[in-house]
């Protein structure tokens, strides 16, 4: 048995011999941004300040010799050999580090689906590098060198590997940028968009019963943070509470 530290916090994470540290932190409710889950995508990249590790078999597409080089690791591969592994994780409190926005980064839109009369959910995938976020945030969507105002929109879907990100979008009334993003923008067109935004990622060390409230398209955060939450296997029973001015309006 050995010990993961998260620097700064100070916080430990018990890892059982030949588990890794990925399987380790989401056994206890620590969100790890992964994707493959096999030593290929590097987006489990973290620092190993202090301690000994397995890092298994990885491409150097994904751990260059220069990571490993200053201590970088692939924490879906890792598995501790010392009995402390300090790793720099979140900040003081142990809660995520937030990404820092992008701006201006363009999306071509791959779907769109009228779910109710009034809220139609839009996927869009990057023409670039995918943005990194935590489930829970969202985007600012708009172009207002055209006259389309930009207004934030919760991304509905934890991250893919795709970078593939869905929005519901609910038609305002007298809004620019809904209507334009309802009546215009059709599949295949470019769209730019800057982040991510927003702090409402919850807390990933929360390990009880979660009550989940959401309204209208005000479901989208709640399905990102569901869906990251089912691929850790979050265990304890969680409700959701939705509601919708008429039964046309729930979808």
């Amino acid at each position: 048995m050995s010990r993961i530290r998260l620097f700064p916090s100070g916080k430990e994470v018990d890892c059982a011999d030949g588990e890794t540290v990925l399987g380790a932190l989401e056994k206890a409710g620590y969100a790890l941004p992964n994707n493959c889950r096999a030593g290929a995508c590097g987006e489990c990249k973290i620092k190993v300040r202090a301690g000994q590790f397995d890092q298994g078999m990885v491409l150097d597409m994904a751990l260059s010799p220069e990571d490993r080089k200053h201590g970088f690791g692939l924490m879906c591969m890792a598995k501790p050999i010392s009995d402390v592994l300090e790793i720099e994780w979140g900040t003081d409190d142990a809660k995520p580090k937030l990404f820092p926005p992008r701006e201006n980064i363009y999306y071509v839109v791959t779907d769109k689906v009228a779910r109710t009369p009034r809220i139609t959910e839009i996927s869009m995938r990057p023409l670039g590098a995918p943005v990194r976020y935590w489930p829970g945030q969202n985007m600012m969507i708009g172009d207002p060198g055209f006259g389309i105002p930009a207004r934030c929109y919760s991304i509905a879907n934890a991250p893919r590997g795709d970078g593939e990100l869905t929005f519901h979008v609910t038609r305002a009334d007298g809004g620019v940028t809904s209507a334009w993003l309802h009546d215009k923008v059709q599949i295949g067109d470019q769209v730019k968009l800057s982040g991510p935004y927003g702090t409402f990622i919850g807390d990933p060390s929360v390990d009880t019963p979660v009550l989940c409230l959401a309204a209208g398209s005000g479901l989208a955060p709640i399905l990102a943070l569901t869906e990251a939450a089912l691929r850790r296997n979050y265990r304890p029973p969680v409700t959701l509470m939705f509601s919708a001015k008429t039964a046309a309006d729930v979808y």
